[in-house]
């Protein structure tokens, strides 16, 4: 029995001896949802309805976007008279039908009458309060969109709040990071907000400290606290809702009178090294420079300050990012995991950085570093997970406030306060995406570009990752990445003066390149888009140059082997290269573009070979694509045409295979 023939007997209401064909089937094709469905469906004309539910949710597992999933586990928690659960499953489909808008469906308001009937026909108040509970917690995850569009706090369209712990990880407190305390208001939407991971809250508070550290101290309200240490009592004035940081060396106690004044204490930042790791481990993330370019026109040329920085380091030159825009290509490097594993890649409805692997900022946690993150990429903001692992988070909106002048002076002053620790700093310079989201353009850039450059290219594409080739918008490029490299030249200038060749590990990366860049007859996954720099300093003694093919998914094996400390694969899609000390070389490395609402498009890249394939239809809403029809090309890393069928058959069996659960199967 054929997969519609399953289907059909379905539809009809039929489920007898139909559970052996459903895993015929699924054996004969075993990324086809649509088996999971069937199965779930067996199991609900059974009355099955836990085993059901089990299936669906497994399945969201798989593809958390599939509305027939999403669908089916709403049926059967409103089946189950779980109102609110169901409402979830709804409310999620309804966001990705809607593609991230807020219009209410038929089964929403279905719900929202049940609910109100279900709190008519109670008699017992205690029930009606759990119930009016239950609708007021409802409510709160409705507002906050059941934390499917994460970034909404954290940009320019919603306020970011202070004074409340992150929503999606408690642990840490959310405070405006200001040199005279908070506002009169909680809302710090373009401003600084400082994250720190909380040790204990309370008002009196005993703090056991055996080395010399720094410690975060908050106050709730403004006013005066006291610290006994040593014997000795001192009094203390922070305006509120402002971390401040204390150097101590022995076990302290700290209280504050008032009743609605309290003290919030983040971990101590111990301020020792271990002289078997390097004392600073810095990531450079520049946002958009495009490897291919910086060939094309020169890197000392384009970037002289780097260049000179990078001279006696390792050069990659053949890089590349999984995706072509910053979302997916972020979760890449930070977890090891294709898009089709993280899943980050929708633009509308988000997802989290996944649980299953130590995300970069937990590998050198565990590696003894004191880390911190600083930047204002909402693309990689701390609700998405990428707080996981760090001690303290500078985030802002980019542009109005985490600009590369405010971060690389913020980063030079966290360093050089915690010099005497083994520390990772993780930083990003978003400058360079001005371009593409035609942002005004710093004072003395405008000064070298004539009116033929500046002229308004807002049409050239629908998103900054779309736009198509442009010439104006490549000289405003190379003007931009010559504002950056002035700015990054000072950062180098202090680690030069600070630290010594031996004790630090630079590396600076970038998570894709331009669609400005790419000619309009080239594949969209064209070196321009997926081409990225990986520089490293601390790790040779002389400029050396690798030509291995890496993909960003290597990074933190990479990170990890030259820092040495060990990254667990397990799970992920990272190979150390042969480069760096690793056993094989990977086989191609793998670029995609998974956007629903367009075509499917990947590209594979080895020393030898090239292979691009895209998709004749484009991704539904629940980001799955047929592929019975195709475009695809094989050719030699210069353009020149393969003809090797063999080779091309290989290609196209490995990017079946690897799009798995997103794509259609006809059965």
């Amino acid at each position: 029995m054929n997969k519609k023939e399953i289907q059909e007997k379905l539809s009809q209401g039929s489920a007898a001896g139909l559970l052996r064909e459903i895993e015929a089937y699924e054996a004969q094709c075993p990324y086809d949802l649509d088996s999971l469905s069937m199965k779930a469906t067996y199991f609900m004309l059974l009355g099955e309805l836990e085993s059901a539910i089990a299936i669906l949710q497994d399945g969201l597992k798989k593809n958390p976007y599939m509305l027939d999933f999403l669908y089916n586990l709403g049926v059967l928690y409103e089946i189950n008279g779980d109102f609110f659960r169901a409402y979830e499953y709804f409310y999620q489909m309804n966001l990705i039908e809607n593609k991230g808008g807020q219009g209410i469906s038929a089964e929403l308001n279905r719900l929202d009458a049940k609910i109100s009937l279900k709190i008519k026909q109670i008699n017992s108040q205690e029930e009606i309060a759990t119930i009016k509970q239950q609708v007021a917690e409802l409510r709160q995850k409705i507002n906050e969109n059941f934390n499917l569009t994460l970034i909404m706090p954290w940009s320019y369209a919603k306020q970011k709040e202070f004074g409340i712990r992150l929503k999606t990880n408690s642990d840490y407190y959310i405070a405006p990071y200001t040199r005279l305390g908070a506002l009169q208001t909680p809302s710090i939407a373009y401003d600084k907000a400082e994250l720190v991971k909380v040790l204990m809250q309370g008002k009196h508070l005993k703090i056991e400290i055996d080395q010399p550290s720094y410690l975060p101290i908050l106050l709730k309200q403004s006013g005066i606290f006291t610290i006994e240490c040593g014997g000795a009592s001192y009094q203390m004035f922070q305006h509120f809702e402002s971390f401040h940081y204390y150097y101590v060396d022995r076990t302290l106690e700290i209280s504050v009178a008032g009743d609605e004044n309290e003290i919030i204490v983040g971990n101590p930042i111990p301020l020792t090294a271990e002289r078997n790791k390097k004392k600073l481990i810095l990531t450079i993330f520049v946002d958009g420079l495009s490897q291919a370019f910086l060939e094309e026109n020169g890197f000392q040329e384009s970037m002289p300050k780097t260049h000179r920085y990078f001279s006696d380091g390792i050069h990659c030159m053949n890089f590349y990012s999984t995706g072509e825009w910053t979302y997916p290509s972020m979760a890449a490097y930070f977890s090891g995991k294709y898009s089709v594993d993280h899943k980050m890649f929708y633009p509308n409805i988000d997802h989290r950085l996944p649980e299953d692997v130590m995300t970069l900022g937990e590998c050198l946690k565990q590696a003894g570093y004191v880390t911190a993150k600083i930047d204002g990429d909402w693309r990689t903001n701390p609700d998405y997970g990428y707080i996981r692992g760090f001690d303290r988070f500078l985030s802002g909106v980019y542009g109005e406030e985490m600009n590369i002048k405010d971060v690389i002076s913020e980063a030079m002053d966290h360093m050089e306060a915690l010099k005497d620790t083994n520390q990772y700093v993780y930083i990003n310079i978003g400058e360079l995406h001005d371009i593409g989201d035609n942002y005004k353009l710093p004072f003395d850039v405008t000064k070298r570009l004539a009116f033929k450059d500046l002229q308004d290219e807002r049409n050239t594409g629908t998103t900054s990752v779309k736009q198509q080739f442009n010439a104006a918008k490549k000289r405003r490029f190379q003007e931009q990445m010559r504002y950056v490299d002035r700015y990054l030249g000072i950062l180098f200038d202090y680690l030069e003066e600070n630290f010594g060749k031996e004790d630090i590990l630079v590396t600076l990366f970038a998570d894709h390149g331009q669609g400005y860049l790419v000619k309009n007859e080239d594949f969209f996954l064209a070196d321009e888009r997926t081409k990225v720099p990986l520089l490293i300093k601390g790790a040779s003694t002389q400029l050396t140059i690798c030509h291995e093919y890496m993909s960003t998914v290597d990074y933190l094996p990479i990170l990890g082997k030259l820092a040495g400390f060990d990254v667990d694969l397990t799970n992920r899609r990272s190979v150390l290269p042969l480069f760096f000390g690793g056993t094989k070389k990977r086989k191609f490395t793998v670029s995609e573009s998974i956007y629903p609402g367009d075509t499917y498009k990947i590209a594979l890249r080895n020393e030898e070979m090239t292979f691009f394939l895209e998709s004749k239809e484009v991704l539904q809403s629940d980001a799955r694509v047929r592929l019975e029809e195709y475009a695809c090309r094989l050719q030699t890393p210069t353009g020149e045409e393969i003809q090797d069928d063999a080779l091309k058959q290989e290609c196209i069996d490995y990017v079946m295979e690897h799009i798995g659960y997103f794509r259609i199967y006809e059965g």
